[in-house]
């Protein structure tokens, strides 16, 4: 009896042995998986400052200083198809296309238009050498082909209505787009073109004059990146820069951001930081003002590098998505890609209004204040940043995610009206009809 009773105590404590291992092996399982069902997209929402901070301290030799101006000529089609934003466009009617109208992209600022402003998707062909896309507006067909695989050579030589993106901010950029234009005489077909050209950062665009149709050439318009004196909204026009596209930055779905969440930053900037310039006054007024240096996310460099990475990207974007303000102290030019990709994560854009050297217009941005862009403006960072941070200081949550949603819709209607003023441009000058 004494035996039987013996080996019942031990059927059950092996028994409740048993049970214990396996409820704490339920309870971290459960954990694990609760931490990795976290979507990619809402990743920022789990990022804390330690994390950031540890991904910037990794190495210095493998960042990318974002928002510099800086445009090779090349297509990385390693990337894959970015996500497409899910924003409201306009409704497409069922009607078929009666037009074609080709957009051949020789500069990156192509991909801009096709991927943020146009919401297309592109597909890569011929080992990475062509990447092409196709969307019907209305009646018209817009095909879009990019890569080192398009040359005047081998493009469509029927083509009828162009238009062309080209790079026109160095002279070997611009010797290159040249070779484009003296070009178009060569396609039979070929009736209307327009060029959106990436401009000088000093506005020194003049030399694209003669090719205008008023001058005798085949552009019927032009739509041209910076404050150039030469829009007149007649023959010329100015375009915005948009985002860094040759760095990955890709579109983001503003349905998937996280904007009602407590962004851990005030402020971010990452950059280079020149000799006497207001972006050294900037980096040393966070660093002597107590507490800015760790309430602010800032990566100065002292150096331009054209090394990215996927680490560098992600750093970036993060540090865009986690902070209130992205702070612009000019560059080369007042106009930066920085300013684009902060107002695609929500992330109010603190702008230096100052218009730099050269031929460039006075004010600066006209193009982004004719459309009232809800940018805070700086003519001083040592007496204006102080006053922004103690406004920020009052602002509460609630008052927060209101401007961010401001941001966000004014931006994504922004690029609508520039979709709109193009092809509105184009049926004008190409002679297109409903």
């Amino acid at each position: 009896m004494a035996i039987l009773f013996r080996r019942v105590l031990l059927l059950l404590l092996g028994a409740y042995i048993c049970f214990t291992c396996y409820s704490g092996y339920l309870l971290f399982t459960r954990e694990d998986r609760n931490l990795r069902s976290i979507p990619n997209q809402s990743a920022s929402s789990y990022l804390d400052k330690a994390n950031l901070r540890s991904t910037v301290d990794r190495s210095d030799d493998d960042w990318n200083p974002w928002g510099e101006d800086f445009e090779p000529e090349r297509v990385n089609a390693a990337r894959g198809d970015p996500a497409h934003t899910s924003y409201s466009r306009q409704v497409e009617d069922n009607r078929p296309a009666k037009y074609t109208v080709e957009i051949w992209g020789k500069a990156a600022i192509g991909n801009y238009l096709w991927e943020h402003i146009f919401a297309a998707r592109l597909e890569t062909r011929e080992d990475g050498a062509l990447r092409s896309g196709s969307k019907k507006i209305g009646n018209i067909r817009f095909k879009y082909r990019t890569g080192p695989g398009i040359i005047p050579q081998t493009a469509p030589s029927d083509v009828e209505y162009l238009i062309l993106v080209l790079n026109g901010r160095s002279k070997d950029k611009i010797s290159f787009a040249r070779s484009w234009l003296d070009y178009l005489d060569n396609y039979p077909r070929l009736q209307h073109t327009i060029v959106i050209l990436l401009g000088d950062e000093q506005c020194r665009n003049g030399w694209l004059t003669r090719y205008m149709r008023s001058k005798g050439g085949k552009i019927d318009a032009a739509f041209i990146v910076y404050d150039t004196g030469l829009v007149d909204d007649h023959e010329i026009f100015q375009w915005p820069l948009g985002v860094a596209t040759y760095r990955g930055f890709g579109p983001l779905d503003s349905h998937k951001l996280d904007i009602e969440s407590s962004r851990p930053y005030k402020c971010n900037f990452l950059g280079t930081v020149y000799p006497k310039s207001s972006r050294k006054v900037l980096m040393d007024i966070i660093s002597r003002q107590n507490g800015l240096n760790k309430a602010c996310f800032t990566k100065p460099r002292e150096e331009w590098l054209p090394n990215e990475t996927s680490q560098s990207l992600q750093m970036y974007q993060y540090a865009l998505s986690l902070s209130d303000l992205t702070l612009n102290p000019v560059g080369m030019n007042t106009e930066c890609y920085r300013i684009y990709e902060a107002m695609a994560y929500g992330s109010v854009p603190v702008v230096e209004d100052k218009t730099t050297p050269g031929l460039c217009q006075n004010p600066a941005l006209r193009l982004l204040k004719k459309h009232k862009a809800p940018f805070i403006y700086v003519k001083n960072w040592i007496t204006d940043f102080p006053r922004i941070l103690g406004q920020e200081a009052a602002l509460s949550l609630k008052e927060k995610i209101e401007r961010r949603v401001a941001l966000v819709e004014w931006y994504e209607g922004f690029k609508l009206d520039m979709r709109k003023l193009l092809i509105d441009i184009a049926k004008r000058k190409f002679g297109l009809t409903d």
